[in-house]
């Protein structure tokens, strides 16, 4: 395991042909977006207060994932939490919270979660999350196979409204249609959210159901 430690400012680290990596965040709160590019296996974020900077994580490669990070972009211009893209067999978001995105469909929308177009991902897992947008919060233009949503609330942020998208979860263009959505104890607090939850371009298979409403905890990452 190629072990690199990420420097404050935009990084884009050199990564060797073939290996897993994992990069571990610097002192403090950080500043300066993080771009992983490269041709190794597997690619892990691990941990730490990443302030407004995004984290992009292009393939291939087997397994790409961000765990127990924290991101919170309100005050600066629209932009996305974390985004994949590429070929991967699985891109992973575990235990984070990504809060205040917002943005404008005909400017520069914001996504806590987003798959670029043109991606090839066979598993999207996002679990133990709280993603908080006034746009909205998942986008999947590239080619997904499975979307799997575990343990994860999905809620407004009324107070950074700009315009607000056509659903949470945006699904556009699936890769090998029917496409397949997995459920279990996802929470949607969303303006008209039985309606406005999801909005998919073509045959997709829903297991399971969101809940309406805040987790009787709070937020599954505070």
């Amino acid at each position: 395991m190629q072990t690199i430690q990420l420097r404050p400012g935009y990084h884009k680290p050199d990564i060797s042909p073939g290996s897993d990596a994992q990069f571990m965040p610097s002192k403090g709160k950080r500043t300066g977006n993080i771009d992983i590019k490269g041709q190794g296996r597997s690619y892990r974020v691990q941990g730490g207060d990443y302030g407004t900077s995004r984290i992009q994580m292009f393939g291939p490669a087997v397994v790409s994932e961000v765990n127990g990070v924290q991101i919170d972009v309100r005050s600066t211009p629209p932009q996305d939490g974390i985004d994949f893209g590429g070929n991967h067999h699985m891109c992973v978001v575990r235990k984070s919270r990504i809060v205040g995105i917002h943005g404008r469909q005909d400017t520069v929308h914001g996504d806590a979660v987003q798959v670029y177009n043109n991606s090839d991902v066979d598993v999207l897992l996002i679990e133990d999350c709280t993603l908080a947008s006034a746009y909205q919060c998942i986008m999947t233009t590239g080619g997904v196979r499975f979307i799997i949503l575990r343990r994860v609330n999905l809620r407004d942020e009324p107070t950074l409204r700009e315009q607000q998208s056509v659903a949470v979860l945006h699904m556009a263009a699936p890769k090998s249609p029917p496409c397949s959505i997995f459920l279990e104890d996802v929470w949607v607090d969303w303006p008209n959210a039985s309606k406005s939850w999801l909005a998919i371009s073509g045959p997709t298979k829903i297991i399971g159901h969101p809940i309406f409403g805040v987790p009787p905890s709070g937020d599954f990452c505070p």
